[in-house]
């Protein structure tokens, strides 16, 4: 029996190593700007083709980012995934006279933080049942994504407090729209949006600035505030529907809500080198961060 168990341990572990393999080439397959535009272009235009390589990396990167939180990888998965991207573009711009050298053994190096996500339409409180809560403190935030059930009216804050200046986010829900004010510490309305709801729900994309993917400048405040802040919930019981997002350490969370382990960050340094050029970079990706 054991070594039944064995061997279907090594076919789920083979498994789940192809299945990374197969998404990493995907993505790398999908990067149309850099497949079309790099066997396109002369040597005379290397700089741009270098652009083009960190812009298709940086873009795969992000990709594989949102795919491990939604699968709940870990960083050993993540950073063979990228990995496999890594050494699959590097050898399509071998092909075309590039020379790509990762600096390092794993290419990756990975910056994990904790997820919170609320998949049903229940309140915004805390795990305990507490309308008002601090989240986390000196921390900073991305991906925050809200989807609201706008059949229950009420108004809740989300506040960001950081070392030189304090920001509110002031949410007033009713069936037919939703108005956001961006409030200083002292209540006074520095900015404001108002969106037409028709089908009960809102999708409040609080790092990417919209709402039903319009754009609101009320929601731009991480980008005004310190590095670090601290980010609290008020009046939770007001609201109902789903939220997601990441936190960039998991020391910084004060446990009001349960999270889970999730990548927040990924940094890759490399060098592209052709017979006219030597660039050498390093990016970092952290989707939905706003005030990096």
């Amino acid at each position: 029996m054991a070594a039944v168990r064995d061997r279907a341990q090594l076919i789920l572990v083979g498994g789940l190593s192809l299945a990374l393999v197969l998404v990493a080439i995907a993505l790398v397959l999908n990067s149309a700007i850099y497949t079309e535009n790099l066997a396109s272009r002369t040597n005379a235009d290397a700089s741009n083709d270098a652009v083009l390589f960190t812009t298709d990396l940086r873009h795969n990167v992000e990709k594989s980012i949102q795919y491990a939180n939604q699968e709940s990888m870990t960083e050993s998965d993540v950073v063979a995934m990228i990995n496999t991207i890594g050494n699959e573009m590097a050898m399509r711009a071998g092909k075309q006279g590039a020379a790509v050298d990762f600096h390092n053994a794993d290419l990756a190096s990975v910056d994990s933080g904790l997820q919170f996500t609320q998949t049903s339409d229940t309140t915004f409180e805390s795990d305990n049942g507490s309308a008002d809560y601090v989240i986390a403190t000196d921390t900073k935030v991305r991906d925050l994504e809200m989807d609201l059930d706008t059949s229950t009216p009420g108004t809740f804050t989300v506040q960001l407090v950081g070392d030189s200046n304090s920001l509110n986010l002031v949410f007033q829900v009713t069936s037919s729209e939703i108005t956001v004010n961006q409030e200083d510490d002292g209540g006074a309305v520095l900015d404001s949006c108002t969106e037409s709801i028709a089908d009960g729900r809102a999708n409040v994309r609080v790092s990417q600035g919209t709402i039903e993917g319009h754009d609101c400048t009320a929601l731009n405040v991480f980008s005004d505030l310190s590095s670090e802040y601290d980010i609290s919930v008020r009046s939770g019981d007001q609201v109902k529907g789903k939220y997601s997002f990441v936190i960039d350490d998991a020391a910084d969370s004060t446990s009001s809500l349960s999270g889970s382990t999730a990548i927040y960050a990924v940094t890759v340094e490399y060098s592209y080198q052709t017979k006219y050029l030597y660039y050498e970079t390093q990016i970092r990706v952290a989707p939905g961060e706003t005030d990096a």
